[in-house]
């Protein structure tokens, strides 16, 4: 019979991408050399900017026609709505 014995190895120091700058560096070249991101931060960028503007418009024209009763005016937030929505159809 043989018994198991357990080999330990001594550890290694961590290599040089471990750290914070490796690590940023590291994702610094990604950005820069996958196109893909950088294509995606902008369509993100247009989408939200673009999709917050028109919920901005509709929402003042909305108010301004209808007039509202102050206490929907109170409990109704548009920068929410359009903070909330223009980020969340930007990251769909």
């Amino acid at each position: 019979m043989s018994t198991a014995t357990q080999t330990h190895e001594p550890a290694t120091p961590p290599a040089a991408h471990d750290t914070w700058p490796g690590l940023l560096r590291a994702e610094w070249t990604k950005i820069r050399s996958v196109r893909s991101t950088v294509w995606s931060l902008v369509a993100f960028m247009v989408v939200a900017i673009g999709f917050s503007l028109i919920i901005a418009l509709v929402l003042n024209t909305d108010w301004n026609k209808t007039g509202g009763d102050a206490h929907t005016r109170l409990h109704t937030d548009p920068t929410s709505v359009m903070y909330g929505a223009g980020l969340g159809l930007g990251q769909l």
